[in-house]
């Protein structure tokens, strides 16, 4: 398991810098290639290189579950996830909800239910995870948690919850915004979000949303 749980927590790691690594002049009519040109700048600049050299995972299975494989971020974690995870001997298995948030809470069930040796989840819901949490505890599963975390009252089953805390990091974007304009300048402010009804989604906006508040833009 301590084996397992270095691999994990380096890899999430290391894709949450490169998911924050991307040049600003980059063409965004390539989403995943940006994504991965990101990555290897972050391998090759950063040190980042992963060693699997040594790990035997013989005779584990890996459980990953993501929100959408189709996203940059949550596809390239599964993807890279499987590749070292193989590398060191281990079976992985893989699931994406295609956004369907109440699918990542089935997956996740299922995988703890066939009794995978640790389980990484890429999205969701921090209510919901709660009793996905509590199941992988009950179960000696290891729980890592990418991109969202779990609410308070699963925080203990969790082995680690890797990730921005989304709704304060969209406060702290639009506190940029007031800062360089002034919180009376009275400026209409358009944000454009993603998917309306994914609980990441919903925290970015409730956070801009609640910065806003303190000024008088639209």
């Amino acid at each position: 398991m301590k084996k397992i749980i270095a691999l994990l927590l380096a890899l999430v790691m290391v894709f949450a810098l490169a998911a924050c690594g991307g040049s600003g002049d980059t063409n965004n009519n390539d989403v995943q290639g940006n994504t991965d040109a990101a990555a290897d700048l972050i391998t090759k600049e950063a040190g980042c290189t992963i060693d699997t050299t040594g790990v035997n995972l013989s005779g584990k299975t890996i459980g990953y579950v993501t929100i959408s494989d189709a996203a940059p971020w949550g596809g390239r974690v599964g993807t890279e996830l499987k590749r070292m995870a193989e590398e060191a001997g281990a079976k992985v298995n893989y699931l994406s909800a295609q956004t369907v948030a109440d699918d990542v809470t089935n997956f996740c069930m299922q995988m703890i239910d066939n009794g995978v040796d640790a389980l990484c989840v890429f999205g969701g819901t921090p209510a919901a995870m709660v009793d996905v949490a509590k199941a992988a505890h009950e179960a000696g599963i290891g729980l890592f948690l990418c991109g969202l975390d779990v609410a308070d009252e699963g925080r203990e089953y969790a082995v680690a919850c890797i990730g921005p805390d989304q709704e304060q990091m969209c406060y702290d974007i639009a506190q940029v915004i007031i800062k360089e304009n002034g919180a009376d300048c009275g400026a209409t402010v358009v944000q454009i979000s993603g998917v309306p009804f994914l609980d990441d989604y919903i925290q970015r906006e409730a956070g801009f949303a609640r910065a806003m508040t303190e000024t008088n833009y639209n």
